[in-house]
This record gives structure tokens, C-alpha cells and sequence, in this order.
């Protein structure tokens, strides 16, 4: 039985939060709410008192929060969500991100208050001088089945 996503309860004025977190059985302590199919009104979603209420639970009760929401330009989630958040960590992907929207993006982190705490970039096919070799060479791993050992390639 899969409890109801994010969107599906529209964070309702009864909702209890504990209704929407899924814990994870494969991971010691981690769980998740799914987001759902799009609501007709995300923006006033994400600003409601409600969802303020609900992120001040997340924050009273686990240690580390993030909130997965879509690109910075051109939607308001981000700037909805950052001013109950300790930062942002932006996501860029080599070859598909346009250098300007990233400028603008920082014009934008300039305006706002939102903490930038970090910039993944992935996407980067760049083979430097080591780092293939040390990947090249520590890719297997031992795999244990009961009384057997195998070694398998990752």
C-alpha cells in the first residue's frame, strides 16, 4: 500500500504530515514524500501557511531537509521555498546548461535571499591525468553469499 503523494493531498488544513512521509526500508532513516502529479496551483501550494507549518515540522524533526524543485528561471518554487531552507545547492549539467541562464541565475541569488551553499556540476566527460586510473582500478567489490565470495565489477 503506497500512501498519498504531496500534490494528492493538497496540503489540505486537516492534513496530518505524518500521512505523506514514506520511510524508506532499504535506508536506516531516510525518508521521502513524493511530490505527485502537478497541481493546478503550485505557487499557492508552496506559499500556504500550511506548507509553512509542515516545513517547520521537517526542520524540528530531521536532520537534513531537501527539497527537490525545478529550475530556478522562469518558476517561483525556489523563491518560495529558500527563505525556510539553509541554502540551496544548484544543479548544473555540462553541454545542456546555457551559460546566461546561469548568469542570470546568479543576478537572481544577488537579488534574493537565498544562500547559495554550492554548485554540483555533472554531465563532465573531461578524463584528467589519475583520476581514470584510481576509478580504473577500484572498481570491484567483494560480494558476500553466505559461505561464498564473488568479486563483481561496479
Amino acid at each position: 500500500m503506497s500512501l498519498p503523494t504531496f500534490s494528492q493531498k493538497k496540503i489540505s488544513a486537516n492534513l496530518n504530515v505524518e500521512q505523506v512521509i514514506q520511510k524508506m526500508p532499504q535506508f536506516k532513516d531516510l525518508f521521502v514524500i513524493t511530490a505527485g502529479p502537478i497541481p493546478p496551483d503550485p505557487a499557492r501550494l508552496l506559499s500556504s501557511d500550511k506548507m509553512k507549518q509542515m516545513m517547520e515540522y521537517f526542520h524540528q524533526n530531521f536532520d537534513l531537509v531537501i527539497y527537490d524543485v525545478p529550475p530556478m528561471l522562469g518558476l517561483v518554487d525556489v523563491r518560495l521555498l529558500a527563505p525556510y531552507t539553509d541554502g540551496l545547492m544548484l544543479v548544473v549539467r555540462v553541454g545542456q546548461t546555457d551559460k546566461s541562464a546561469l548568469n542570470q541565475v546568479e543576478e537572481n541569488l544577488k537579488i534574493a535571499p537565498i544562500n547559495l551553499l554550492g554548485l554540483v556540476i555533472n554531465g563532465d566527460k573531461t578524463r584528467l591525468p589519475g583520476y581514470n586510473y584510481y576509478y580504473s582500478n577500484h572498481r570491484e567489490a567483494v560480494h558476500s553469499d553466505e559461505n561464498k565470495s564473488t568479486i563483481s565489477t561496479l
